[in-house]
């Protein structure tokens, strides 16, 4: 179950985080204020993870640029941290994918970390290196 998301210069969400979700969330506001763009960043997720299809996503959905708050030039990075709750304990993820030529992206950083339900304290981040273009969370998780 997602527990948290924060989302940092994905489309026109400049700096967005969900904490405490349930297991029954509603996203309720405004025409414009970002609710489709959040789905869209879960299905940019879909993309990355597992299938290693993040160039894909973003040359069918209009090229990097597109896909930054402001574009490349505004924001040159997109963050994001997803935490998942399961009986086992704690996943947590994050990546920040930076803005390169010709219009895509390269992961400038990608790490993950479990902390088992029976530790009192949150485990330290596994690095996945930089400078990559697809995710690796799925070659760590194998």
């Amino acid at each position: 179950m997602i527990e948290t998301v924060r989302v940092q210069g994905f489309r026109s969400l400049s700096d967005v985080e969900l904490a405490g979700l349930s297991q029954a969330t509603v996203l309720i506001g405004a025409n414009g204020s970002g609710k489709s763009n959040l789905l869209r960043f879960f299905e940019m997720l879909s993309w990355m993870v597992p299938s290693q299809g993040l160039g894909e996503f973003v040359a069918l959905h209009g090229g990097a640029d597109e896909q930054l708050y402001g574009g490349n030039h505004l924001t040159p990075r997109l963050e994001a941290q997803i935490g998942l709750r399961t009986p086992a304990g704690m996943s947590d993820y994050r990546f920040a994918l930076a803005y390169a030529q010709p219009d895509r992206f390269i992961f400038a950083e990608e790490s993950f970390r479990f902390s088992p339900s029976t530790f009192p304290d949150e485990t330290q981040w596994l690095s996945l290196g930089s400078n990559h273009q697809e995710a690796r969370i799925v070659e760590a998780a194998q």
